[in-house]
């Protein structure tokens, strides 16, 4: 019966440990840190713009799709998701263009690691040109 608790007591604590050392959890391969104490950010270092489809500069839709991202340690794009939508067709477009954003990688004691990214990718006109600025931000 001691042996049970002891096992239940590290299953509840072990994963309190590993957040508090900003460690990805056990047993995940696509696991990934938080920029923070030992984990420096990735940098952006190629961003192509993405298409600002005519329906959307037609109807004068502007603002900004909000998603997270996972960078990973070979500066890749991985999983993406939208946070905050702004328009169907904008959405996909910001998505299509942030997966083939490269970075160089986040660091964790010397070594490439994958990080969860914040991004906004903003969709504004101005007159007769567009404006699309990307914004990593590191939650």
């Amino acid at each position: 019966m001691k042996h049970v608790s002891i096992v239940a007591f590290l299953l509840l604590v072990m994963p309190l440990i590993a957040a508090a050392q900003n460690l990805p959890p056990a047993g995940q391969s696509d696991s990934h840190f938080r920029v923070g104490i030992g984990v420096s950010a990735p940098t952006l270092i190629y961003h192509p713009d993405p298409q600002y489809p005519e329906e959307a500069r037609k109807a004068h839709i502007q603002g900004s799709v909000a998603l997270s991202l996972i960078v990973r340690a070979d500066g890749t794009v991985g999983d993406v998701k939208v946070k905050k939508s702004l328009d169907k067709n904008l959405d996909e477009n910001a998505i299509a263009a942030v997966k083939l954003w490269r970075f160089k990688p986040a660091m964790k004691n010397g070594e490439p690691v994958a990080v969860l990214v914040n991004a906004e990718v903003n969709f504004r006109l101005n007159g007769g040109g567009d404006s699309i600025t990307p914004r990593p931000n590191f939650p």
